[in-house]
């Protein structure tokens, strides 16, 4: 995935995917119901991009636990009944 051309893409773009309804709730709040602009847009706007780098990172960790090496390791921590459910599923 990480080899992949577009791979950090297609993960910032499901990041901004699973954040948008969040997103939009909080904008219609803060536009409609409060009635008042955003304070500090900009601050508000990198703490957004680190959400999402910060979550496209964390689905991509999780990929590579369920990777190879990330089973492996998996395997030899936990019990053997709980390694067997989580591979067949």
């Amino acid at each position: 995935m990480g080899s992949q051309p577009g791979g950090l893409i297609r993960l910032i773009g499901e990041a901004l995917r699973d954040l948008a309804p969040i997103i939009l709730v909080v904008a219609f709040f803060q536009i409609f119901v409060i009635q008042q602009p955003f304070p500090d847009l900009e601050k508000v706007l990198g703490g957004l991009v680190m959400v999402v780098l910060g979550l496209a990172g964390n689905i991509r960790g999780r990929n590579l636990m369920t990777d190879g090496f990330g089973l492996i390791a998996f395997a030899s921590l936990t019990p053997i009944a709980f390694v067997l459910y989580f591979s067949a599923c």
